[in-house]
């Protein structure tokens, strides 16, 4: 179904009865979209929604010149006005984990439990988040320009060196989504909603109501550093690190990743 916000159509698929227990929402990464979770949805049991992102997959913004994370927020809670849904349980992956974690942050009693996958909490150095920025600007470029080149150099980035040969189907269907998608809908979505434009939610988490689970690949040493330190100041917290797995658990070690939701739900 299509749910419409002030600036953006999106895209929502909901699996179950939603209205009637605590679902399982899910936000996916950047160049992904609902069907990113396709392989791992048939091991579970319970009711699910997942959302495409801004600009991915089939949520389309609108023509229009800006989008905060504000904005995402609020609507992230409309489209959970409209179902009805009230709490949730939240899993956001990279991206979606920042999307994720910045709506608990803002509506903690709407969000049970909170699963973040390869998440960080925001970039705080002033300097370094410009410098994201201007990266960003130079991928928006490359999409724009070329972009299946810039699929191939994404695919290739050394966070994903080893998903090919651990799971060549999901890595397949991956990037049969990448190559998929509008690119100047993507290119928007990494305008408005990357990292560097992220508002840092380091004071924030110490406030957290949620129950927070984090998960990441044990060869994502940057990632394994920035869990490190969330599991520092989220009051409780949990953090999981999955073996022989890089930067996307849910596709390197499928299994290992729904066991871990699985059993954080019912803890």
């Amino acid at each position: 179904m299509i749910v419409s916000t002030q600036k953006v159509d999106f895209n929502v698929k909901v699996m179950g009865d939603v209205k009637n227990s605590t679902p399982l929402v899910f936000l996916n990464g950047f160049m992904g979209s609902i069907e990113s979770w396709n392989e791992i949805i048939p091991q579970f049991n319970i009711p699910i929604v997942f959302i495409d992102l801004p600009g991915q997959g089939q949520s389309h913004f609108r023509k229009i010149d800006n989008y905060s994370f504000s904005e995402w927020i609020d609507d992230f809670k409309f489209i959970l006005d409209e179902l009805s849904i009230n709490p949730i349980n939240l899993c956001g992956y990279s991206m979606g984990g920042r999307l994720a974690l910045s709506f608990a942050c803002e509506y903690p009693q709407m969000v049970n439990r909170l699963i973040l996958e390869s998440t960080t909490a925001g970039i705080i150095d002033e300097t370094e988040r410009e410098k994201r920025i201007s990266d960003d600007l130079l991928n928006m470029a490359e999409i724009n320009k070329d972009y299946l080149g810039f699929v191939k150099k994404w695919s290739e980035n050394l966070l994903f060196e080893n998903q090919k040969k651990r799971n060549s189907s999901g890595w397949e269907a991956q990037q049969e989504i990448r190559l998929n998608q509008n690119e100047a809908q993507l290119s928007l979505s990494l305008q408005f909603l990357g990292t560097g434009k992220m508002p840092p939610l380091w004071d924030k988490i110490k406030k957290l109501q949620s129950s927070v689970m984090l998960i990441t690949g044990s060869e994502d040493s940057k990632f394994c550093r920035i869990a490190t330190e969330c599991l520092q100041k989220i009051p409780d917290c949990k953090w999981v690190n999955i073996s022989n797995c890089g930067h996307n658990v849910h596709l390197e070690q499928s299994t290992q990743f729904v066991e871990s939701i699985k059993s954080f739900l019912q803890s």
